[in-house]
């Protein structure tokens, strides 16, 4: 056979370029990626060696009702131990094909094979199938015993007693990173609650959104890991009162290990959570809307957020309900706070780097006399460059010069309207 340049490369360095084609982790795959594979795959023995590894390093199944389809059980059984991360989407059966039994047994027949998975994400199901369902995650997790990360996401009927009897049961010393997305309250599918293994979990990564527990079970997740290093609690979804000082009292377990706290909206409360004696945390994202209306007390604020290492703050204005944030979200009062907030941080010499801005406002409707927002965010960046703070925010959507152009047109249309009585 002719040899080529690149068929003299050793292994190594074929086995590197094949790497820089593919990426590691293709959750979000276009079917590039696998035709790519297949073509490598195809050109000789020795790429086929090299590659057959990485064309099955990911198995995506999108539903997991196409699984006899994709031909599951046609696959060589040696090439299961290559699987490191598996994505399933069951697709309920109002938008499609139901799960048979053959579809369950088929499936749970061939990732039993897949010892070697580092990453799962199973999306949907949890409504329709139920028991179906965490029987299979309950096999999955059996045989998966080297499980990093897990990711659940439910589009109703995610119970957190199932998802933590499940993990306990499977006894995963190498867990790290649990995201859980679309719990819903227990009292919805009758489930009890489990026998309270505090401090058991190995998970040092906890994500959670989408959430409409209460606030016993809350605690419960939250404390249920032994060390908890990064915390994310998103978009909050329910009846249930919960504030940033209910979450402070939850999180103080941690509070030695705390690197990232990331929290969304909650409950309307104006009490701020009080993390100056959390050693390591770095990095602190709260809504603006957890904090009061009149943000009257930016100095006494700050004292309570600056823990002694915090580096970055982001300040968030998304709203809960999916609206666009306010245009007005940002005003004189919030400009004072970042002010006091800011001078705080600089007499105390704490080491905080940067704040970061989290604004998206939907511009249509708004009048001349609103003002620009990102004008008090370029005032309060202009007063932070001294003190060796950035201030980062959204690039605006909109320039000054458009969006005054806008008003006017508005008005214009708006004032012809009134004239006309319409």
């Amino acid at each position: 056979m002719c040899q080529t340049p690149i068929s003299m490369l050793p292994d190594e360095l074929l086995l590197m370029i094949f790497e820089l084609l593919i990426p590691r982790f293709l959750f979000n795959q276009s079917d590039g990626y696998a035709i790519t594979i297949e073509k490598l795959c195809a050109v000789c023995r020795r790429f086929n060696r090299l590659a057959t590894p990485l064309r099955y390093r990911t198995i995506i199944i999108n539903p997991l009702q196409q699984a006899r389809k994709k031909g599951l059980y046609r696959v060589d059984p040696s090439y299961r131990r290559f699987c490191r991360n598996i994505r399933l989407s069951i697709m309920e059966s109002s938008l499609g094909p139901s799960m048979s039994k053959a579809d369950w047994l088929i499936a749970a027949d061939f990732f039993a094979g897949c010892t070697n998975v580092r990453c799962l994400e199973i999306r949907g199901g949890f409504e329709q199938y139920k028991q179906e369902l965490w029987d299979f995650i309950g096999n999955l997790l059996k045989h998966m015993r080297g499980l990093q990360q897990i990711s659940f996401a439910g589009h109703g009927r995610l119970l957190l007693p199932h998802l933590m009897r499940f993990i306990d049961a499977a006894s995963l010393h190498d867990l790290q990173d649990l995201s859980v997305h679309g719990v819903v309250d227990r009292r919805e599918g009758s489930a009890p609650v489990p026998h309270w293994n505090r401090n058991k979990a190995s998970f040092t990564t906890l994500k959670v959104s989408n959430y409409e527990e209460d606030p016993a079970a809350t605690i419960r997740l939250i404390r249920w890991s032994r060390e908890l290093h990064h915390f994310q609690f998103a978009s909050f979804y329910n009846y249930y009162y919960m504030d940033l000082k209910m979450f402070e009292g939850w999180l103080r377990d941690h509070k030695d290990s705390l690197q990232t706290i990331d929290i969304g909206c909650l409950s309307k409360s104006g009490i701020i959570c009080d993390v100056s004696q959390f050693p390591k945390l770095t990095s602190l994202s709260l809504s603006r809307w957890s904090f009061s209306d009149e943000l009257e007390s930016p100095e006494s604020d700050a004292l309570c957020l600056l823990a002694p290492n915090l580096k970055r703050f982001t300040w968030d204005f998304s709203t809960w309900d999916q609206c666009g944030d306010p245009w007005n979200g940002i005003g004189e009062r919030e400009e004072r706070w970042l002010e006091g907030f800011v001078k705080v941080a600089s007499l105390r010499s704490s080491p905080l780097e940067g704040i970061n801005i989290i604004f998206r406002p939907d511009y249509w409707g708004t009048r001349k006399e609103d003002g620009y927002p990102w004008d008090r965010l370029e005032r309060v960046k202009e007063r932070c460059r001294p003190l060796g703070i950035s201030l980062e925010y959204n690039t605006p959507g909109v320039s000054k010069e458009a969006w005054l152009k806008h008003t006017e047109d508005f008005e214009e249309t708006y004032g012809r309207r009134s004239r006309e009585g319409e």
